[in-house]
């Protein structure tokens, strides 16, 4: 895979759709925001889709989120507040901002790949929420963010990881916050 030094700062693994690898870098591409490319198992690269920055997000630094032959992803800065978004993209290259954060209650900074469950997609903020601490987020139908819990700081602070789903359960991390400041692991019932 000669050409991998040819996509910028990849810092997320790679979501395989019909043995095609897709990913993002967090910079580069034509204005230095970052990029989601497609790279073949023998090596030949495509860049399908370069941010700008505003409104569309920039320096994504989590995996994609396979769903039905779509990928979802999120950008830690950027977006209409440059505070990041929550996009999808087509295999072809097609990109929509589904929501852009605001830095307040709905949460700020997102760095994790998103979870997929039943049509439902999951996230965590690592700034935001009432507390200023991030928060777990919903995207549903008609691209609506629904904040279902704000970190308060003994609770723990600043997920940064992705959330896993275990029969209906989401399970995560986060890096600081909880009784020694040191982080938590969480989980959050319907």
């Amino acid at each position: 895979m000669a050409n991998c030094e040819r996509v910028f700062h990849t810092v997320a693994g790679l979501t395989n759709i019909n043995g095609k690898l897709y990913g993002t870098t967090s910079g580069g591409g034509t204005s230095g925001n970052g990029t989601v490319f497609k790279i073949t198992k023998s090596g030949s690269e495509t860049v399908l889709y370069t941010f700008a920055g505003a409104p569309d997000g920039a320096a994504p630094l989590a995996s994609l989120t396979n769903v039905g032959g779509t990928l979802y992803g999120t950008t830690v800065q950027g977006g209409s507040g440059n505070w990041g978004t929550v996009f999808k993209i087509t295999l072809s290259g097609k990109e929509a901002v589904l929501y852009s954060f605001k830095s307040g209650a709905d949460g700020s900074n997102p760095k994790a790949a998103l979870s997929n469950m039943h049509g439902t997609l999951y996230g965590v903020t690592d700034g935001g929420g009432a507390s200023d601490f991030g928060t777990i987020f919903a995207i549903l139908k008609f691209h609506r963010e629904t904040v279902l819990y704000a970190f308060g700081g003994g609770d723990g602070a600043e997920p940064d990881a992705a959330l896993i789903n275990v029969d209906g359960t989401l399970y995560g991390t986060t890096r600081s916050g909880g009784a020694s400041g040191y982080g938590t692991v969480f989980l959050l019932s319907f």
